[in-house]
Order: C-alpha cells, then sequence, then structure tokens
C-alpha cells in the first residue's frame, strides 16, 4: 500500500471539502479489518516525568471501564516523557503499532478528563469513545473537546467554514480551519465529524498509521527556515488525516478540563436575561461611590 507524505508546506488555504461534510463525503481507504478482541494502549505524556494524583484515579476508572468491553481483550498502561509534543507522540504511536495494540488513548499530564461528568448530558469518555469507534465504518479519531488557558480560553476544536460565497459547483471559495466559538460549542451535543481536533484527550486507531506516511505528528511553519509556526502537531495530524478519508469526531458529551492556573471547564450559554440587570448593578455601583 502506498503511504502519502503530505506536504509539511500547504498552500495558505488548502482545497477544502464539501460543505458539511459526512462520512459518504469522504473516500474510501483499504485497511484491514479489527480482530474480534481488540488490545488498548493508554498513554500519559509528561514533561517532568510526573503523572497528577487526578489522571491516576481516573485511569483506574477507565480501565476498569475498558475491561468491561466485551470486545476489548488487553489494556495496557505507558508514560511518555520529554519533549517536543511531535516528537513524543511519534513516539508512542510507533510503540503501539509495533507493540500490535489496536488503539492507543493519549493523555496530557494537564487533562482532566471528564470533568463535568456529574452533569446530565455528559458521559465518561471512556469507554463511550472506544464503543463508538468499534462500531464504526473503518478507522477513526474520537477526541474529548476543551478549552485553552489564558484570556480568551479559546475552544481547541476547529471545522473549515467558507469565507466566501459558494461556488456553482458547490465547492466553498476560500475555505479555513476556525475554531468553534465559545457560544457554539457551548450548545453541541453528541458526536460530530470534524476535521481538527486537539491530542489532549485522544483515541486513535493505530491503522491509520499505517495509511499515512511517517511523521505522523509534525509541526508546520510559515516560512522554510522554521521560524514561526504555522500549525501544532495536533492540528497537522487530525486535519491530514481527514484529507485522505479518516474522519476524527469530537465528543462533545465527553468534555475534559485543561488545568491551567485554573481548571479550565466547558464554554456555557451566557445567560441573555442577566444582561439587563448585570448592567443596572454596575450602574448603581458607581452611582454611589459617585455619591460618596
Amino acid at each position: 500500500m502506498e503511504l502519502i507524505d503530505p506536504d509539511p508546506f500547504p498552500d495558505p488555504l488548502p482545497p477544502p471539502p464539501p460543505e458539511d461534510p459526512t462520512e459518504t463525503d469522504l473516500p474510501r481507504l483499504d485497511y484491514p479489518p479489527l480482530p474480534e478482541k481488540v488490545s488498548v494502549g493508554v498513554v500519559v505524556f509528561s514533561y517532568d516525568g510526573k503523572i497528577c494524583d487526578r489522571l491516576r484515579l481516573w485511569s483506574i476508572d477507565a480501565d476498569r471501564a475498558l475491561r468491561a468491553v466485551p470486545r476489548v481483550a488487553e489494556v495496557q498502561h505507558a508514560q511518555m516523557v520529554g519533549y517536543g509534543a511531535e516528537r513524543v507522540r511519534n513516539k508512542a504511536l510507533a510503540d503501539a503499532l509495533d507493540a500490535g495494540f489496536d488503539y492507543v488513548v493519549m493523555l496530557d499530564n494537564d487533562m482532566w478528563p471528564d470533568f463535568h461528568a456529574k452533569e446530565p448530558d455528559q458521559v465518561p469518555f471512556l469507554p463511550a469513545a472506544l464503543e463508538f469507534a468499534l462500531d464504526h465504518d473503518g478507522p477513526c479519531l474520537v477526541g474529548a473537546p476543551y478549552c485553552a488557558g489564558g484570556e480568551d480560553q479559546r475552544v481547541l476544536v476547529s471545522r473549515f467554514v467558507a469565507k466566501k460565497d459558494h461556488m456553482p459547483d458547490g465547492i466553498c471559495n476560500g475555505g479555513v480551519l476556525e475554531a468553534f466559538s465559545r457560544s457554539d460549542a457551548a450548545t453541541r451535543r453528541g458526536m460530530e465529524l470534524v476535521p481538527c481536533l486537539p491530542t489532549g484527550c485522544l483515541l486513535v486507531d493505530t491503522r491509520v498509521a499505517r495509511l499515512m506516511a511517517p511523521p505522523w505528528f509534525t509541526y508546520e511553519y510559515k516560512d522554510r527556515r522554521w521560524t514561526e509556526f504555522a500549525s501544532t502537531e495536533d492540528t497537522t495530524f487530525t486535519r491530514n488525516l481527514f484529507y485522505l478519508g479518516i474522519p476524527s469526531y469530537v465528543a462533545w458529551q465527553s468534555w475534559a478540563g485543561h488545568v491551567k492556573e485554573t481548571v479550565v471547564g466547558r464554554p456555557r450559554v451566557y445567560p441573555q436575561e442577566a444582561v439587563p440587570r448585570n448592567v443596572r448593578k454596575a450602574w448603581e455601583r458607581a452611582a454611589r461611590k459617585a455619591g460618596g
């Protein structure tokens, strides 16, 4: 089977897929079937060699949940230590492939999977992601959504959007990858097909590594001297597989927390009815202050 090596210097606006793509729009690839019983590797990535207690406890529960899936024959856990992100992710996928694992779950040490597990619309990422992948027609990726730290706390899940009117043949003109807005992500539910996922809490079918030439995870740069990032390793991995016909799904029902200065959780729908009341309170505070 010929492996496809994506161009590390893509055009600024690569040809986008059709609007609102579905699995039937994606090209069909040749891949081996899964065995009746599958093996799963769970890998935690840590820069300093430490694994936080919350992730250890979550892994224990996830291990029990995975072993309870009838088609799971084996679950093993491992840790990857060091820099850079693309190198250790390539190593984890290569090790899983060499060891004969059918799936690998990638977890960053600053993740808090199932952070909102007590909320009624949420389900545990594992085993739900694995059960979805096992029922899927062909290999796929399934990732938990989460937000970045900092002031904006942007959603780290992206989709193609059209920046211009549609062309006559139905293909979007000027399609670009754009992150879901916080207000949009707050209303999403279930599993959704997307072209770009973060890798902090990601289930990978290892068959994808046989469909794309390594390195699977790599940075893209805006210039040929590699001085300025264009895309990080999570974007290139999931997006390039999407180009090749391997779908990615975001599990909106399994939001993860992102441990930064505080734990960054899922976005919320801003209560519009509260705006006038809050503005009036601000006016009242300002009036009291001005009046001494």
